[in-house]
């Protein structure tokens, strides 16, 4: 500090092309999106998951909320089992599973779906299973698929295909949407891709609007964030 004190203007230089080279290679820096690689490989949480992916083959589900006058007609519920159907064979590396009031009570009766069956069904499926696949309403439903291990990027990929999919082939008057956890996880790490430039920029400016009323200085108040310019920049540099 002593050494620079009298030579603001090479420490300020310095600063400014350190943060400019930072903010250069800012976009080549990856985010990772796959949720395993968050923790350590030897966390005992990672080692419980994958022992729950072995015996039960999935550890994830992607949904879809479809969304209807009444999702319990016999044109949605036959496109509910054909869409579940056609992904699963489509998508044979990425689905392990899937499952909905159509398929549950398919696998039920052994025969095509129809109201009846689907009601009889779900009035006697556990208070956890009906709601979850079903709205009391009787205008919404959920299609949960099993996945395999995916990254967010490789699951959005997924799923807007599957979108498009049943779109294109869904009855008049029903809307499908991908809905759950997964969805919320690959929405958070797009607008973190998006807004990583605007957040630095919107901290450093709140940061430098309390230092100047603070210490009622613009130019004290610019010195105290050259060090923390200084250090965005050259740890985007070092990753």
């Amino acid at each position: 500090a002593t050494a620079t004190r009298h030579r603001p203007r090479v420490v300020v230089g310095l600063a400014l092309v350190v943060a400019a080279l930072g903010f250069v290679v800012n976009p080549r820096i990856p985010v990772e999106s796959d949720s395993e690689k968050f923790v350590a490989s030897d966390s005992p949480v990672l080692r419980d998951l994958h022992a729950l992916r072995d015996v039960a083959g999935t550890s994830a589900d992607a949904g879809f909320m479809v969304e209807a006058d009444d999702v319990m007609r016999a044109d949605v519920l036959a496109w509910m089992a054909r869409f579940e159907q056609r992904q699963l064979a489509r998508h044979r590396s990425a689905l392990v599973s899937s499952n909905s009031i159509a398929s549950i009570t398919a696998q039920v009766t052994g025969s095509t779906p129809t109201p009846e069956d689907v009601r009889t069904v779900m009035e006697s499926a556990p208070p956890g299973i009906r709601d979850t696949f079903l709205d009391s309403g009787d205008g919404r439903a959920q299609v949960l698929f099993g996945i395999g291990s995916l990254s967010l990027d490789q699951l959005e990929e997924l799923l807007d295909g599957m979108q498009a999919d049943a779109v294109r082939d869904a009855p008049a008057g029903v809307r499908v949407v991908p809905s759950g956890l997964a969805l919320i996880g690959i929405e958070t790490v797009n607008l973190y891709q998006e807004g990583r430039e605007p957040m630095t920029f919107a901290a450093l400016a709140a940061v430098l609007v309390w230092l100047v009323i603070a210490l009622r200085s613009v130019r004290t108040a610019l010195a105290a964030l050259v060090p923390v310019v200084t250090a965005l920049g050259a740890s985007r540099l070092a990753i």
